[in-house]
Parts: structure tokens; sequence; C-alpha cells
């Protein structure tokens, strides 16, 4: 599910750099929609992590770090293709084929 894009499996142990790697979004803008500073020492801290030293909930932080990579995708469409829809094009199944 995480290779197709679900937000769903966006989970505790994740770093912010690995959810804009996993989820095509840019570190700075998950940073910027989070209001935290792009620190080497945040870079490696865990959503858990995070939401201990905000004092809040980690489940919040997830759903505002799944808010911003759906956010990030209305706002740049072409920039998400889910890994199905890749698939399908690089066995040939979309584009001059499907005609």
């Amino acid at each position: 599910m995480a290779r197709s894009g679900d937000v769903r499996t966006v989970d505790q142990w994740m770093t912010i750099p690995f959810i804009a790697h996993t989820y095509h979004v840019p570190e700075s803008y998950l940073y910027a929609q989070l209001h935290l500073s792009n620190s080497r020492t945040l870079q490696r801290m865990t959503l858990q992590v995070l939401a201990m030293g905000d004092n809040r909930p980690v489940s919040h932080l997830i759903s505002e770090v799944q808010r911003a990579i759906l956010m990030y995708r209305q706002l740049h469409p072409a920039t998400f293709v889910p890994a199905s829809i890749l698939i399908l094009y690089m066995n040939g199944q979309l584009g001059r084929n499907a005609q």
C-alpha cells in the first residue's frame, strides 16, 4: 500500500525524510506544513519522537502528515503517479498500446 502512495500507511516509526521519499513530497514542504525546522536533529527523529517532543498524541501528527501529503498532491497532481499506473506503463499496457 505504501508503494501505491496510500497515506494510510504513514506510521509512527517513519521520519520526515523517509515520508518525503516514500510519498514523493518535498521534505521542505512537509517541514513547513508541520511548522518544524529542517535541522539535522529533526531529520533523524521519528514521528513518535516528534510528537512526544510537542507533548501531543502521535496520531494527531500522523493525521497532519497525511493531510499535508494529500494537499501537496492536489496542488501538484502531475508529480504523483501511483505505482500501479507506472507498472502498467512500463509493461506497455498504457500509452500507445492502449489505443
